[in-house]
């Protein structure tokens, strides 16, 4: 039980306005992204009692999250395009980190929005050639990303991967991947598996310049999706 003499922890209490892929049950996802307007707040922070936020949060019209937890959303964005601010900002992450280039391929596992997104921000980077599947097929790019966070499909992929390439992990884990061969799988070829933290997307991670960037990416990324056609994506079995 926490003693009644100790400071809370800094916290916000905000309404939730809408939500971008609320959980299903038993899905093992707890948090999800959404938008809403902070009531109250007893943190130092950029936000306070009436600003309209996105990021992730638990279930519930109204609900108490730490403050890195959210971002500021602009006057200009409409909820719908808030509310995808935070999976915009893990998109930009995912850029960024895996050192997407020009003249790189990539391949996105994935059949979510998340996916989507992670595809519009590496074709942002200067790729070319990048396909947005549900699984992985036999003939892998150098830059790999996993949306699932299926163990199945991770291990699926780690062993079609070329030698030297970049696998990067992104999606909410659906489970322990216990039958990977490290030494074989991953040391022998050489390859680089990067973790990107889907959590807290646009206020906890990296260096206050890396965030910033990151939340200017995001906010592209919204305003190009919402105005580009759907893309076709692949769906390989």
């Amino acid at each position: 039980m926490r003693d009644g003499n100790l400071h809370p922890e800094p916290h916000l209490q905000i309404r939730v306005a809408q939500r971008v892929n609320p959980p299903a049950e038993g899905d093992g996802v707890d948090w999800t992204p959404f938008t809403g307007e902070v009531v109250s707040s007893n943190a130092q922070c950029s936000v306070a009692a009436g600003d309209r936020v996105a990021g992730f949060g638990p279930p519930g019209d109204e609900i108490v999250v730490p403050p890195w937890a959210v971002t500021a959303v602009p006057p200009e964005h409409p909820p719908e395009d808030a509310a995808l601010l935070p999976l915009a900002g893990v998109a930009a992450r995912v850029a960024r980190t895996v050192g997407a280039r020009a003249g790189d391929a990539a391949c996105v596992i994935g059949s979510g929005i998340l996916a989507e997104l992670i595809g519009e921000a590496l074709r942002a980077a200067g790729l070319e050639e990048v396909a947005v599947m549900r699984a992985p097929g036999t003939d892998v790019p150098s830059i790999a990303v996993d949306a699932t966070g299926d163990p199945e499909v991770i291990l699926q992929l780690l062993e079609n991967t070329p030698r030297r390439a970049r696998v990067a992990l992104v999606g909410a884990s659906r489970g322990r991947t216990v039958d990977v061969d490290f030494y074989r799988t991953v040391h022998q070829r050489g390859l680089e598996v990067i973790g990107v933290p889907d959590f807290g997307p646009l206020a906890s991670i990296g260096t206050d310049e890396d965030r910033e960037r990151d939340l200017a990416a995001a906010r592209v990324l919204v305003r190009s999706v919402r105005r580009a056609p759907q893309r076709q994506s692949r769906h390989d079995d």
